[in-house]
This record gives C-alpha cells, structure tokens and sequence, in this order.
C-alpha cells in the first residue's frame, strides 16, 4: 500500500464489565495482521486494514506499527496526524494517552512514547543539524475551539492561507526541549479537558482534543529549514443516548460531538467517491471545525495515521461495525504528502554567493578553454585535410594535436578548417559563410542529413 494513503490501524479492546454485565459475547474474530471479522445480527463481516490488534496487543506493540514512521516523516519536514476514532469508552484515550496515573512504563500511550522518541532523535542528530520544537493544545468544545494552555481563549479562530497552510491564531505555543517538559504542557492541558461521567462512560471525553508539536529542522550544511506538525488528535466518541442516558448539558454535548464527526464522514465520502452519480460537487470541509483543523490530514498533505478503537461485544456490535466501515473508507483516501521546505534570507544569501564564486571560476575556465581553441586553429591555417594523419606538429617539443581534433575542426562543405563556425540546426557545425550559401542554394536541406532545416543557424 502506498505511504500517501491514510494508514488504517485497528485495535479491539477487551469485553469490559459492563458489557459482560449487559449480556454481551465476544463477536469479533482477528486473521492474520491485517484482517478481522466482526459478526452481527447472524451477519459476518469482513475488513482489511494496514494492521488489525486483537484484545492481547500492548501499547507497545500499537507504537512499533506506527512509532518510527511518524518520527521519519516529521523530521524529513512533512506534516503527519495520529487520529484515535471509535466510539464512547473504546479505548481512544487509554491508547493515546496511556493509563492514568500508572508509573509502569508499559501503560504508556502513543503521544508519550512519541514524545521520548522524537527527542531522542533530536539528540543523536549530527552537530550540523539543529532543531527547535514547541507545543500547543486545542479542544473543539461544543463546536467552538478552545485553547487548554490558555483556558480563558474560549473561541480561536481557524486561518487558512495558500502557502502557510492551516493555523490557529493566537493558539498558546510552549517551547520544549526534551520529553519531561513536553509530557508536562501536555498533562498541562489534559486537566483542562472537558470530560462528564455518562452511563456509557464513566470518563466520557466531552471534547475533541488535538496536541500539536511543531518541529523545526535546519540543516546547516545545506541551509535547509524543514518545519512539519504532528497532529495527535484524541476524537470525542460517537455515542447512542439510548445507552448513555445523557440529558440536559450532556445531551447537547452529545449532539454537537455526532454532528461533528457526521461532518468528518461526509469529508471522507466526498474524497472516496470516484463513480459521476456518487462524487459530490466539493469536499465539505468548511462544515465543522474539526474538518477544517484536520484538513491536511484526510486529502491533504500530511501522512495521517488513523486508528480505530473498538468494542469486541455483541453489547457494542453496531457501534464497532459503523468504526469499522469508517475506517475501510478512510484507508481509500490518498494524501499528497510534500516536504515543508525553506530557506530563510541568509541562506539564500550564502547560496547566492557560492553561485557567484562557482559562475566566476567556470568563467576562467571557459577562457581558457576559448585560448586553447584560437591556438589549435591557428595552428591549422592552410593545412588540408591530408594533414590529418598522425599529428600536427606543435611547436618544438615534439608533441602534437590529435588528427581526431583536426577532423571536429574542418567545415564538412569547404573540407578546410573552419575560422568561422557555427552550429546549424541539423546539429552540424559549419564554416558561416558556407553553410548560408548551401541553405539559400538547396531549399533549406541539410547538407549532412538532407532534411530541411527552419532557418540558417543556431
């Protein structure tokens, strides 16, 4: 599969409790790495993903699927989204984030072990490269993006521009400068998160919430400047009401997280579709703000990693079906990833000066070049073309001019040494006047080729 495609990642979570108590059974069956089967209402469907984890998989073995390709992709400069999607109390934030408050580093989530890898990799670079990195922390929040640095910034603005891309004005940016500090603005704005206890969910996740790093890569020996994003997107959950009971504040909240990801549906719709009766007339990417935020990542020019979190039971079956058809439509999409690359004024600066030396040393050489030609021709004067055995004598040391040089040297009309040469468009060079008389004389014919030629010369 290509690495423009959003790479689908699929992950079932164990039967919880509550499942077990509603009267719930395992119906999902896992083959093979990329392959799963999910039986509903004495329906067996089937899926195919760029990698499927049963109940057993462990946080590390999500990150070794995902880990080392993100990290490569930013530093070289090109964008890159992590997407956690699935419903309420799938799994999204355990897999994101980790287990909450566990010191054991095998509950570590994705954005933590992100966090310890890219800076390891900032810290074995070469001397020669450096790197600056700093974070930022949004929530959409009943449809109005909110900073979770800066909590009292309750609606930020979406700008958008031809060559800079998508950006939130006036988002919090902390710089960071090793893993600790990064974990901590992001624990920072995780206690700012808007989360309520539904029946569904005793942690349900009232919010989209999408950490951000952007890193900045110069290269000081190619005064190169790459800048990419990491967009680490923990999606608020689809949920039933009929399930989660929600009324009142949590209802409303409910309706905007549906609606939200109903757009984000309709986005990836519209960049599947290929048959005329189906393609709609534009990708609607303007009918939320979490399809604006997250457009580079779905048709964009990010590599996005999505991965689907999801229920084995019976209790949960529709809902994990609806995930799993998500994601076999995303996994459709094909992004168009470029390197974010620049030079800044100095650089270019510098560059325009080794151009100049570069261009002024080719110009000496060419000099000499033009000195060795006027030499060879002058020393072919009044030679025929019977001189050209063995070598033309050259002064008296002995040495000499091949007679393959003296053959380049003579007019292929006059079969004497050319004084005045030039090029004609058969590719041939001639003596000037010679060929000018040939052309006029013979309707413009090559006098090698014999075709016709669209004027005089080069």
């Amino acid at each position: 599969k290509s690495k423009n495609s959003v790479q689908v990642i699929c992950r079932f979570r164990p039967q919880s409790e509550d499942e077990m108590l509603q009267g719930g059974n395992m119906c999902v069956e896992t083959e093979g790495p990329n392959t799963c089967h999910i039986n509903i209402d004495e329906r067996r469907h089937s899926f195919k993903y760029d990698r499927v984890f049963d109940v057993h998989a462990t946080q590390s073995d999500v990150y070794s699927e995902i880990g080392g390709n993100l990290i490569d992709a930013v530093v070289w400069g090109f964008h890159a989204s992590l997407i956690a999607y699935g419903q309420t109390g799938s799994g999204k934030t355990y897999t994101m984030q980790g287990k909450e408050f566990s010191k054991d580093p095998r509950d570590a989530g994705l954005i933590p072990r992100v966090l310890q890898d890219l800076f390891v990799r900032i810290r074995d670079a070469p001397a020669t490269e450096e790197y600056t990195v700093t974070a930022s922390f949004l929530q959409i929040y009943n449809e109005k993006l909110q900073d979770l640095l800066s909590p009292e910034q309750t609606d930020l603005q979406i700008q958008e521009g031809c060559e800079s891309g998508i950006w939130v004005a006036k988002a919090t940016e902390v710089p960071v400068h090793d893993p600790p500090q990064a974990l901590a603005v992001y624990k920072r704005g995780i206690a700012n998160r808007t989360v309520a206890e539904t029946e569904a969910n005793k942690f349900s996740s009232r919010s989209h919430a999408i950490f951000v790093l952007t890193v900045v890569h110069t290269d000081l020996v190619e005064r190169l400047e790459r800048r990419a994003q990491i967009y680490m997107a923990d999606l608020a959950g689809s949920e039933r009401v009929d399930k989660s009971h929600t009324q009142g504040e949590r209802l409303n909240e409910a309706k905007r997280i549906n609606t939200s990801l109903l757009a984000l549906g309709k986005v990836i719709f519209a960049l599947t579709a290929h048959k005329k009766k189906e393609a709609p007339k534009h990708v609607p990417y303007r009918d939320s703000k979490l399809t604006r935020l997250l457009r580079h990542s779905f048709g964009g020019n990010a590599r996005t990693f999505l991965i689907l979190c999801c229920s084995p039971s019976t209790f949960n079956g529709h809902e994990s079906l609806s995930t799993l058809r998500f994601g076999a439509r995303a996994s459709r999409i094909k992004n168009k990833p470029v390197a974010n690359e620049q030079r800044s004024v100095e650089q270019l600066t510098l560059m325009l000066g080794d151009a100049r030396r570069e261009i002024e040393a080719q110009r000496v050489f060419v000099g000499a070049l033009q000195q060795e030609i006027a030499a060879l021709r002058a020393a072919a004067q009044g030679l025929g073309p019977d001189t050209a055995l063995g070598y033309l004598p050259a002064g008296g040391d002995g040495g000499g001019v091949p007679h393959q040089v003296l053959a380049l040297l003579q007019c292929p009309l006059t079969h004497h040494y050319m004084t005045n040469p030039v090029v004609s468009f058969d590719g041939h060079t001639y003596e000037k006047d010679a060929i000018e008389e040939h052309l006029k004389a013979h309707e413009f014919r090559s006098p090698v080729t014999k075709a016709k030629v669209s004027s005089l010369t080069t």
